[in-house]
């Protein structure tokens, strides 16, 4: 007992001696001086905090807080506490890992991001332009990976982790009322591009330009799987799968994600491939159901979306949307966007007259940023007649090059993997079993998906559920590797 009024007896005042001290920089040094305060604060919090505890907050600020944010308070600095948090995991994983209480492991898997990293600071030396671009660039996606680290180095298993998995379900069926009101309130109100790019649920963005729509839909698909198995395993209720399915059509119907159309089947066969080979008859009936389902999606996205003087069927809306994301020469002069594939080609044809060692290795981090505060040095060669950074595959090629694209790419392929390996294990529970099923899944298709939008590389929610998704195969694995024997 009197040890611990000793020790309040000294934290009370130091706390108050703290706060004045503050309070008197703040006045005289102004926005300077609470910049630095807020720092010190984070990183005291970030060094000290529980694992657990710090887990969870970094969750809840990416899919919770940072979103209503961007979207309802038009705090377009809100990314930057995140990723600010993030930066300084980096300091917690070192102290972390030479800790003797640290149970997780380094392994190949790992090394796979680490190589990356260290390629993507040898590229930004070797093409060495600011450290302010290097800062601002890091600072979209690099600064992220510190997550996973941080978790597969403090979580011994997945018991933590599966606290924050069966809040999906809930997570999904909140994501209905905030579409409802994007749908009947915001979207009539939108005089500027398309309107329904305003349909983001909880996933932030800005009402009047685009916003995190890809990844809900992604994040909704990965959830309904999830709740499928778990469906099937008698871990979930009938009425709640109910549910979380009608929150993926509503964010499908309203938010216009046609590569919905595409990845939903190709996910379900990707992760039901051993049951389609164990009966083909289910597998050829439950294809013709999802493509009329399919089908009917894309009708309705035709009508409400595309059908105009120069599409006035099906079929020129369909090829229409393909030619935008497949042709080599999809450029619009206008805006300076370039098409999904057209950057690709882009990049191979200017990055080699520019330099080809840098084809190899990249450019460095930041070197294609289009920002108010900072336009990179491959971005300037263009901007604003061309836009290289059109997805984050030319993100990559053109920042860490081919060597590093390769290196991200393989490590998440390698965890999907992993996941996929571990769920065969005999020792491994019914819960974790139907996530690693799913979440083989979940983190093999962020590789095709880099043609399709930068996600991967500039949107916190996905760098954070990417990582978490990541560091929770690893845990498993680790986990039931050593219950298996």
């Amino acid at each position: 007992m009197s040890n611990v009024l000793s020790k309040e007896f000294f934290i009370f005042p130091l706390v108050l001696l703290f706060a004045m001290l503050s309070g008197y920089l703040v006045a005289v040094q102004g926005m300077y001086a609470a910049a630095a305060i807020i720092g010190l604060g984070l990183m005291g919090g970030v060094l000290s905090m529980p694992p657990v505890m710090l887990m969870n907050s970094v969750i809840f600020i990416a899919f919770v807080i940072l979103g209503q944010a961007l979207y309802f308070l038009r705090i377009e600095q809100a990314s930057w506490l995140i990723a600010l948090i993030c930066l300084m995991l980096y300091l917690r994983v070192l102290t972390d890992r030479f800790s003797i209480n640290t149970k997780g492991e380094i392994n190949f898997t790992s090394i796979l991001l680490v190589l990356f990293l260290m390629l993507a600071v040898i590229s930004s030396i070797y093409s060495w332009q600011s450290g302010w671009q290097l800062f601002l660039g890091s600072k979209d996606y690099l600064w992220y990976y510190s997550f996973f680290f941080f978790l597969v180095l403090t979580q011994k298993d997945t018991s933590h982790m599966n606290k924050i998995l069966k809040l999906v379900p809930i997570f999904m069926i909140v994501q209905l009322p905030f579409i409802l009101y994007q749908v009947l309130i915001v979207v009539p109100r939108r005089t500027v591009g398309p309107k329904w790019d305003s349909v983001v649920g909880t996933f932030g963005g800005d009402p009047n330009g685009g916003g995190a729509s890809g990844m809900m839909a992604y994040f909704l698909m990965v959830g309904f799987f999830a709740c499928l198995l778990l469906y099937i395993n008698k871990q979930l209720s009938l009425r709640r799968l109910i549910c979380c399915s009608f929150a993926l059509l509503f964010a499908i119907a309203f938010a216009e994600v046609k590569v919905a159309f595409v990845l939903l089947p190709l996910m379900a066969l990707f992760i039901f491939w051993e049951r389609v080979l164990r009966s083909p008859v289910k597998f050829i009936i439950a294809s013709a159901v999802i493509l009329c389902v399919l089908w009917a999606g894309l009708f309705v996205y035709f009508k409400q979306y595309g059908e105009n003087s120069s599409q006035k069927d099906m079929g020129a809306y369909i090829d229409r949307t393909i030619e935008l994301t497949v042709d080599p020469y999809s450029i619009n002069y206008e805006t300076g966007e370039i098409g999904r594939i057209a950057a690709l080609v882009f990049w191979w044809q200017q990055s080699n007259q520019i330099d080809y060692g840098k084809t190899i290795i990249g450019h460095g981090i930041g070197s294609t940023k289009t920002g108010k505060s900072m336009v990179g040095q491959v971005a300037a060669r263009y901007y604003p007649r061309y836009r290289p950074g059109r997805n984050s595959a030319a993100v990559l090629l053109w920042e860490t090059g081919i060597v590093g694209t390769l290196f991200l790419s393989c490590f998440f392929i390698s965890l999907a993997f992993v996941a996929n390996r571990t769920s065969k294990l005999k020792t491994v529970a019914d819960f974790d079993r139907a996530w690693l099923k799913v979440a083989s899944a979940a983190i093999f298709f962020p590789v095709p998906l880099m043609i399709y939008n930068r996600d991967l590389t500039e949107l916190p929610i996905s760098q954070v559920f990417f990582m978490f998704i990541g560091a929770y195969i690893l845990v498993a694995s680790n986990q039931y590797k050593v219950r298996h024997g």
